[in-house]
Parts: structure tokens; C-alpha cells; sequence
């Protein structure tokens, strides 16, 4: 979880994948409204991603969001390796 700037809104990462927003009224009694879905994002599996100092994402002082997502599979890329190449230079 983690508070907007301001403090008017508890943003969580939810278990199925969508950020979520709860208004808070301040005052001298708290208002907890109704969560609101942001959007959704595939942030890496496991509860130590969602929440905590090891959470995947965070909110910028502006009120961006970083989230770190998942990459897509893709096939392995060739990496050439190229041993005693200062003796390929002489030749």
C-alpha cells in the first residue's frame, strides 16, 4: 500500500492484478470510501511484490506510478564469444 501525496488516497495493488484506490476524507472523524479500480498491470507474482519495501511498484511525488511489469517471453538470444582475440589481431 501506499499513500498519495497528499493523503486523500490509499493506493493497493489487489491479487487480481489491479491498482485500487480509496478516497479518505480527513477531518476529525476519517471517511474511508468505496475502492476504485485504476488499471491493471501484470507486476511480478508472489506477496512480497504487492506490498512492503520489496514491492514492485511505487508512486512518484507528482502522483505517476512506477511498476515494474513483467517482460514477455521471447526466445533466447546467440551471444558469440570470441577467446584470445589479441592474437586474432596480429593476423
Amino acid at each position: 500500500m501506499r499513500w498519495q501525496r497528499d493523503g486523500r488516497q490509499l493506493i493497493y495493488y489487489g491479487y487480481d492484478n489491479t491498482f485500487m484506490s480509496v478516497p479518505i476524507g480527513i477531518g476529525s472523524v476519517p471517511k474511508i470510501g468505496a475502492a476504485v479500480p485504476l488499471f491493471e498491470a501484470p507486476v511480478h507474482s508472489g506477496a512480497w511484490a504487492r506490498t512492503g519495501t520489496l514491492a514492485q511498484w511505487d508512486i512518484t511525488p507528482d502522483g505517476r506510478f512506477l511498476v515494474n511489469v513483467q517482460a514477455e517471453e521471447s526466445a533466447p538470444v546467440a551471444i558469440n564469444v570470441i577467446v584470445n582475440w589479441k592474437t586474432l589481431l596480429n593476423k
